[in-house]
């Protein structure tokens, strides 16, 4: 197993997560228009972006279970097996993975969520923004 680090090439690392980002990027593509028509559409209700994100973020983590991607809430105790998914406050989602771990998060725009904890903050200097020096 390779390891990943913040100057691994970008291939390397696309590499790497596919197995986990595939069924993500999939995930997604199926369950926001699902969840938006199931409830939202069928109800007759205005979309409540808060409320969509939240009803995505629980029907993907069960579409990934499906995957056999093991789920469990952030405060459970990690489960037996290669993969763990835990909640996160504002519909994130953590996976952790042998070797790497992804964090789906919510954004407007194609946008990184503003840092608003000191660990985030931490998180997004350590991870996205490390230069190796001369």
């Amino acid at each position: 197993m390779i390891e990943l680090t913040p100057f691994t090439e970008p291939e390397i690392v696309l590499a790497a997560i596919k197995s986990i980002s595939d069924p993500i990027h999939l995930g997604l593509h199926s369950l926001l228009p699902k969840t938006r028509k199931q409830f939202f559409e069928s109800q007759g209700y205005p979309i409540d972006k808060a409320l969509h994100a939240m009803m995505t973020r629980y029907e993907l983590r069960m579409y990934l279970a499906a995957a056999h991607i093991a789920a469990v809430e952030e405060k459970e105790l990690p489960l037996a097996g290669d993969y763990r998914i835990e909640g996160l406050a504002n519909c994130g989602l953590v996976i952790n993975a042998p070797g790497f771990i992804l964090r789906v998060l919510k954004c407007p725009n194609n946008k990184l969520p503003r840092p608003h904890s000191q660990e985030r903050f931490e998180f997004y200097q350590g991870n996205l923004f490390a230069f190796e020096t001369k």
